[in-house]
């Protein structure tokens, strides 16, 4: 499954961001979440059969990483997540630009939304209680 079709399949709405890992040596992020939902049908629908708690979306092949703003912390509410297809030019490999919108609230309370831009070349999922298993589909 392409990391489009992939991303159509996750649901990440009133979830919490609980970690962010940057892995240059591997060229990998790692965005760990409370609660990952799958949809498999039109709308998500409260499918809760396929949850991955404490879930991880793992971007490989990661060519670059923007916060915007930088600064602020991405540590609450995932607010949504968006991929393209990239390809920089002919004959070169396929990559795909994800944007995150994750809500940064400081000590005070007060919010503030991240945009976290990725450009990898794939994406899978990982089970915390099935760790070595890719899940791509």
């Amino acid at each position: 499954m392409t990391p489009i079709n992939l991303v159509k399949t996750i649901y990440l709405g009133d979830r919490a961001c609980q970690s962010i890992t940057l892995d240059g040596q591997h060229r990998k992020v790692v965005i760990r979440v409370d609660l990952i939902s799958r949809v498999r049908g039109e709308s998500w629908d409260f499918y809760s059969h396929e949850d991955i708690p404490h879930g991880q979306l793992v971007f490989c092949d990661v060519q670059s990483v923007r916060f915007d703003p930088s600064g602020p912390m991405p540590n609450d509410l995932m607010n949504d997540l968006v991929v393209s297809s990239v390809q920089e030019s002919a004959g070169s490999k396929q990559n795909y630009l994800f944007s995150l919108s994750i809500d940064s609230v400081n000590e005070k309370g007060d919010r503030k939304e991240v945009r976290v831009e990725i450009l990898a070349a794939d994406l899978y999922l990982v089970d915390p209680r099935s760790p070595q298993q890719e899940i791509r589909e």
